[in-house]
Parts: structure tokens; C-alpha cells; sequence
């Protein structure tokens, strides 16, 4: 498990995040959610070792973070970032071959590109493994990068679990592929790997996730089973939006159907 406390992150005179306390559980899909500014990419990049908080600590199965080697960590935690620059004449397969980095290929190179080859199926991404990455859409670089941190992940540790962070990981994905990519991070995490994955659709993190962290002003506003913190009153207080929260006839998760104009439109504060 990873465990953050009294995480606090700082940029200049503003607190972006103020004394996060967190578990990440693997087996599970944690959604952080909150509007714009609320802080959840700061604390997706500081659970996944890749920004110091200035207050806090974060254990990972029983061990300070910030102790174990970059290269350990790097086959144990792997982060999708919101956008993913790559200007070279990669590729897609090259690219996900890169998540194999970690790993020093001390399988081999054939069987790293095997792996590669699979996370390109898993993330259905096969036809696009001659392709080169720079002439691929935003979405299919995005299903891309995803193929690559699955690819980093694919080893199982000698001890542990596999945490995998995903920040925004549908923004630039149709309806059909949005699915099909939550549905694969829900599959992941009842394989044994604790996901955590940024989201803006109430819904979609209503349906896929077992958890979510609701942030707000840097604060966390609530964190539990959707039904528990996806409330109306929640929503307008982190929102300012008024809506009426119902249960999804079919599915049986929360339905959350926004009321017309926003009550109140909170300050924006890019993080």
C-alpha cells in the first residue's frame, strides 16, 4: 500500500495542496477528482515520486518513498502525464520498447519486445506499432503512452505491488475509447495493481472506480466509494454546480445530471 500524510505542496506564496492524507490500495481504482486548479495533477505527480512535497511523507509498502533507488521505484510506480512530447521519428512500437528502460532488459530484448508487443493489444493499439509516433492523433498517441507505462509495469516485483498513475488519461479519447480505457484500468486493478487516474466525468469515475478523492482548494474534500462522496451537496461546494444525483437505473452507480448555470464558478488557479 502507499500511503501519503500531511502531504503539502507550495508555489511561492500559494498552497496548492494543504495536508492530503491518502491510502492507495492495490486491487483497486482510485479517481481523484475536483474543477480546475483543485490540485489533483500536483498530487498524482507527488504520489508517483515525481515532486517533492515541501510538508509530509509517503510510504510505500512499509518503506520511505523518497529511500528507495530511482530505479527500483521506476519498475513499481509508472505515471501517464497529461501530454506527452516526443518529436523523434519513433515508432509507436519503439516507443513503448522504451518502458522497458527500467528493467535494464534483463529478459532480453526479445522478450521485451514481446511485452511491448502485448501491451500494444492490451491497449488495442496493435495496428499503429509501425506507425511513427509523431504522425499519430492525440488520442492514439495518448493509447500509445498508455501501452508504454503497461509495458513498464509488466514485471511483476519480487515483493509488493504495481501502482500505476494516470493523469487525465481520456481527455483526448472518443466516448468508445474512453470506456475501453477505464474498463482496461478497472481489469488492471482487480489483476493486483493499485491505478489512480485524474478525471474530470463525474460519471465515468461514478461507474469504473471503486474510490474516489474528491479535492478541493487544495484541501480533500472527501474520499470514499462514489456514492459516498459524489453527493449533491459535495458537487456544488467543489464545483459550484448545481445537480441532482440519482442512481443509474442499470448500472447502479451514482448519475450525476447537471441543473442549468453554475451556482457559483470557482476561481481558477492553474496547477
Amino acid at each position: 500500500m502507499l500511503n501519503a500524510s500531511s502531504l503539502t505542496v507550495t508555489r511561492g506564496s500559494r498552497t496548492i495542496l494543504d495536508s492530503i492524507d491518502l491510502e492507495v490500495r492495490p486491487g483497486e481504482l482510485l479517481a481523484l477528482l475536483g474543477p480546475n486548479g483543485a490540485g489533483k495533477s500536483t498530487l498524482l505527480s507527488v504520489l508517483a515520486g515525481e515532486r517533492e512535497p515541501l510538508r509530509g511523507s509517503l510510504g510505500l509498502e512499509g518503506r520511505e518513498l523518497r529511500s528507495i533507488p530511482v530505479a527500483e521505484r521506476s519498475r513499481t510506480l509508472a505515471l501517464l502525464p497529461q501530454e506527452s512530447r516526443m518529436d523523434f521519428a519513433f515508432t509507436a512500437f519503439e516507443v513503448v520498447l522504451l518502458g522497458r528502460t527500467p528493467h535494464a532488459f534483463a529478459r532480453g530484448a526479445i522478450a521485451d519486445q514481446t511485452i511491448a508487443r502485448a501491451a500494444l493489444r492490451r491497449t488495442g493499439t496493435s495496428h499503429l506499432a509501425e506507425r511513427f509516433f509523431p504522425t499519430l492523433s492525440g488520442g492514439e498517441r495518448q493509447r500509445v503512452q498508455l501501452a508504454r507505462v503497461l509495458a513498464q509495469l509488466w514485471d511483476a516485483p519480487p515483493a509488493g505491488a504495481r501502482y500505476l498513475f494516470l493523469d487525465e488519461p481520456v481527455s483526448s479519447l472518443d466516448p468508445a475509447h474512453q470506456h475501453a480505457t477505464l474498463d482496461l484500468a478497472r481489469r488492471l486493478s482487480r489483476e493486483g495493481i493499485a491505478v489512480v487516474a485524474v478525471l474530470h466525468d463525474l460519471n465515468l469515475a461514478a461507474q469504473y472506480a471503486d474510490r474516489v478523492a474528491l479535492l478541493h482548494r487544495g484541501r480533500l474534500d472527501g474520499a470514499g466509494p462514489p456514492a459516498d462522496v459524489l453527493t449533491e451537496a459535495s458537487i456544488e461546494r467543489a464545483y459550484g454546480l448545481r445537480t441532482r444525483v440519482l442512481v443509474h437505473p442499470e448500472l447502479g452507480c451514482p448519475w450525476v445530471l447537471p441543473l442549468g448555470e453554475p451556482s457559483a464558478i470557482p476561481a481558477y488557479s492553474p496547477v
